[in-house]
């Protein structure tokens, strides 16, 4: 993982492990850098102190973690993982799927909680600029078949707004087709 300034300048090498390092996102404060690696032998998140470049685990699970964000005061980060996964079976197949709910962490580790409760698929959890909203990613289990499928087939996905604290959640869109990587532009409005 490498970071920039927004003119291409001052590029700097933040990991150097043989082990896939993907998906950084930097704290808020700018200090640390929150990663999914496989250096354990799987997708975990992991955190860099950028002063120190020492990084360490903070899920430690052998199920996968994924997407990680920030909350605005640098408290807990959000991410994706099939940890609580029954792992179902592609139909008519031994292929495993990792159906992936979100969960909430701070960096240290500690306080972790499940957010989500979608028993499908939830992914890529972005953060509102209040902290108190998360949006992101949700699909069917058969849109997930479809959309795995080697032939590409079309499905559909909706962009889910949840409620931090009460863990109300509130569907932003509808309609078919794949909606995908949500983002927060403006204060009431999500771009995806």
């Amino acid at each position: 993982i490498y970071r920039a300034h927004p003119d291409g300048t001052h590029l700097e090498r933040l990991t150097d492990d043989p082990a896939f390092d993907d998906q950084g996102a930097l704290s808020p404060d700018g200090r640390s850098l929150a990663f999914i690696s496989t250096r354990g032998g799987h997708a975990e998140l992991w955190v860099m102190d950028l002063r120190t470049k020492k990084a360490r685990n903070i899920t430690n699970n052998k199920l996968g973690a994924f997407r990680p964000a920030w909350s605005p005061d640098g408290q807990w980060i959000a991410f994706s993982s099939d940890r609580d996964s029954p792992l179902p079976i592609r139909p008519g197949s031994f292929e495993t799927i990792q159906r992936t709910e979100i969960y909430l962490i701070h960096p240290d580790g500690t306080g972790f909680r499940q957010l989500t409760h979608t028993g499908s698929f939830a992914g890529s959890p972005q953060w509102s600029a209040d902290g108190k909203q998360i949006v992101y990613y949700k699909a069917a289990f058969e849109d997930v078949i479809a959309i795995s499928d080697p032939r590409r087939q079309r499905a559909t996905t909706q962009i889910v707004e949840i409620e931090v604290v009460s863990g109300q959640e509130r569907a932003l869109t509808s309609g078919k087709g794949e909606k995908w990587s949500p983002r927060w532009i403006g204060k009431d409005r999500v771009g995806y």
